[in-house]
């Protein structure tokens, strides 16, 4: 857990993905976009990029609760970060006006010491992709978990899996809603492993 510290106007949360997770070595702070505005409370945006020799490339916003400009603003931020490793990497930003942010590493997807996993509370069936046979399938998926119980991101767990079915599986996923997991008694991104059927 990190450290609170006074950021006025946003704050990153550090998601490492996979075995080998990536350390943050400097996550930089995502400019605040000039809102005509005040009535902003919080923002929350996701974004992921692969990184090479530590470097963030093809940084791209996969969760943006508000729309533009903030997806703008954290893409920016993430490739102007730097990390420790290679792989993948998610960013969580969460925009909070005139309050305290809390900056926080999570642990890797595999071991993200929850104190309550994510909780499945509403469903949404998908569709079959058109023209595609209407067979039995299944696609697992891993889905990201916000704070609130929105779903973040989702992807699936094996890259072999039909992308039209994957393509369905995904937008239906994004539909979900959760009782968001927790640490501490706080609601914090977690990780869910989800199964959806085709029938």
């Amino acid at each position: 857990m990190g450290a609170a510290v006074k950021l006025l106007r946003a704050g990153a949360v550090l998601i490492s993905v996979g075995a080998a997770a990536a350390a943050a070595a400097t996550v930089a702070k995502p400019a605040f976009p000039a809102m005509k505005t005040l009535d902003l409370v919080e923002v929350d945006v996701v974004a992921r990029a692969a990184l090479e020799a530590g470097k963030p490339t093809a940084a791209e916003v996969i969760y943006n609760q508000n729309g533009a400009p903030f997806g703008e603003a954290a893409k920016t931020a993430l490739a102007a970060s730097s990390f420790d490793g290679d792989g993948d990497v998610y960013v969580w930003y969460h925009y909070r006006m005139g309050q305290d942010t809390l900056v926080t590493t999570l642990p890797p997807e595999e071991t993200q010491n929850l104190d309550a996993e994510p909780v499945l509370t509403e469903t949404v069936a998908p569709t079959f992709p058109p023209g595609a046979p209407s067979l039995s399938t299944a696609i697992d998926l891993r889905i990201l978990v916000g704070t609130t119980g929105a779903v973040w991101y989702a992807r699936a767990a094996d890259p072999r899996a039909n992308a039209l079915y994957v393509e369905r599986a995904i937008a239906a996923a994004m539909k979900y809603k959760f009782q968001p997991a927790t640490r501490g008694g706080a609601a914090v991104p977690a990780w869910y492993t989800c199964v959806i059927d085709f029938r």
